[in-house]
């Protein structure tokens, strides 16, 4: 019913279903992560549905409970693996049905509306299986944009800078703000990731 309820009716939490093609156990996962992040009593609730007062987040084992039917959340469900919900585990709850749930970053902002990115093309209801990706190899200087911006027709943009110490972290995230919003990623200094070799600039989807 949830996952129906948020297909067909407009806002934020049924473009996040329908833009990056989430299940029925993905969007419950992605709900249960939400809750804490509008109303901090969640966390109570949930340090109670986990017998642990310590663990104040909602657990892979909870949404196993909850979940009416569909897959099993497990490492290699898409809400996991494309950075949607990040997984914490602890010392003491080191097993995976005890381990946390947390948003990702790009999706929290997305979600609570306090991403500064506008929104890009994607229509309401429209998947974005891919994002569209522009690889600079060089300084993120303002000539280098002005030429990614006219190879998207004055499109905006969203752009990743080089991060020495998390660069496919930040390209992931990057990634992900790219589908939510429907907007090309421009990664500058890409050279530096292993993305580009000889050309200067190229427009490549990703695959």
């Amino acid at each position: 019913a949830l996952f129906d309820r948020a297909r067909a009716s407009p806002g934020r939490l049924g473009d996040l279903v329908t833009r990056l093609g989430l299940g029925a156990t993905d969007l419950l996962a992605v709900v249960l992560c939400l809750a804490p992040e509008v109303d901090l009593r969640y966390q109570s609730i949930y340090a109670y549905l986990n017998d642990d007062v310590t663990r104040r987040l909602p657990t892979v084992d909870l949404c196993q409970r909850l979940r009416a039917d569909g897959d099993l959340l497990d490492v290699h469900s898409r809400v996991i693996s494309e950075g949607v919900i990040g997984v914490q585990r602890t010392v003491g709850a080191p097993l995976w049905r005890s381990a946390g749930l947390v948003l990702g970053e790009p999706v929290r902002r997305f979600l609570l509306g306090t991403d500064p990115q506008p929104e890009g093309t994607a229509q309401p209801g429209t998947a974005v299986p891919h994002a569209r990706m522009l690889l600079l190899d060089g300084p993120s200087d303002e000539a280098a944009y002005d030429a990614a911006r006219s190879l998207c027709r004055g499109e905006r943009l969203i752009s990743v800078e080089h991060d020495e110490a998390e660069p496919f972290d930040r390209l992931r995230q990057g990634l992900l703000r790219a589908r939510l919003h429907g907007a090309p990623l421009v990664v500058s200094a890409a050279r530096d990731l292993g993305l580009v070799d000889d050309e200067p600039l190229r427009a490549d989807p990703l695959r």
